[in-house]
């Protein structure tokens, strides 16, 4: 039922993600947050309306995602139909070799996205093999962890938002500035990981109360040292997040594509197999952060190869 009343307004959450790249690029970033905060409060506004105040159910929760989708794609199309924009809707022009080099670009992060649900799948495979009578805790905290793994991405999302300027560098052939940048984003990624982590640590348990009631003490406290566990990869995601971006930037679509493979699946699946066998049960949780470790092997070996060639 809520896939049959998204499924109308699936467009704009395309169009709305590429307008948003847009319009930072055309030199409008408030604006582009502005179209997202507002689409943001009219979802929850929607939510309350929808499915507290009237019964709507699950058809609701759809459409109030849905129109809040296609609210800010109308912000965004505002934006492009006026005049301060610098990008203006004009008519396609098909050639097959512009619409091949966006494929290959989009390829990487493409493939990020499509891999969650057999992420997913593998770990609540594990979970049903290995945590026997645990089976609905795991599956639960398996949630929890995706849910609170979605902040952390914000984090390495620094590296989307240099598209703005290091393709700029690229294209003048300005090589040192472009390195710069990634100097930069690796830097600050560094500090927010660390951060974070400190973070996790530190405040696990309040993290997971959010989630937990205290009827359920013995869950909570489980739960908390499986997230303090989870949380140690969240000081390596963010560097292959941003040396993914990079090589896009850079377009190099072949080194962006080995990077999101291994992270979004092939690492994973190795990791979850070598954590388990040495671990146990307890290995499904220490699979994402050798997941991660792997992949940043792989993404060094790649950056130290195109440094190699001068570029």
């Amino acid at each position: 039922a809520y896939i049959r009343h998204l499924a109308p307004f699936a467009v704009f959450f395309g169009l709305g993600y590429a307008f948003e790249i847009l319009v930072k690029v055309d030199g409008f970033p408030r604006y582009a947050t502005g179209c997202i905060i507002s689409g943001c409060l009219l979802n929850c506004l929607l939510d309350y309306l929808l499915v507290l105040r009237f019964p709507f159910g699950v058809e609701g929760a759809a459409v109030a995602t849905g129109a809040s989708q296609l609210f800010a794609t109308v912000l965004y199309l505002i934006h492009f139909l006026g005049k301060r924009t610098g990008l203006h809707l004009r008519p396609i022009h098909h050639r097959l070799r512009d619409i091949w080099t966006a494929f290959k670009l989009g390829l990487s992060s493409g493939l990020t996205e499509l891999s969650a649900g057999a992420v997913t799948f593998l770990f609540v495979h594990a979970i049903n093999r290995r945590l026997g009578d645990d089976v609905r805790a795991g599956k639960f905290r398996l949630d929890l962890l995706s849910r609170i793994n979605l902040w952390h991405f914000d984090l390495p999302a620094l590296s989307e938002r240099r598209e703005d300027i290091e393709p700029n560098h690229h294209g003048r052939g300005d090589a040192r500035s472009a390195r710069t940048l990634l100097r930069y984003s690796l830097l600050s990624v560094a500090v927010l990981s660390a951060a974070v982590f400190a973070g996790s640590l530190l405040g696990a348990e309040g993290i997971v109360s959010l989630f937990l009631g205290p009827d359920l003490p013995e869950l909570r406290a489980y739960s908390a040292g499986v997230f303090r566990i989870f949380s140690t990869s969240f000081l390596l995601v963010g560097y292959n997040v941003v040396l993914g971006g990079y090589f896009t930037d850079l377009e190099r679509p072949g080194e962006a594509l080995v990077i999101s493979a291994c992270r979004s699946f092939l690492t994973m699946a190795a990791g979850l197999v070598i954590m388990i066998a040495l671990l146990g049960g307890r290995g499904i949780w220490w699979a994402a952060t050798l997941s991660e470790a792997m992949t940043g092997v792989v993404s060094l070996a790649l950056l130290w190869r195109w440094k190699r060639r001068g570029l």
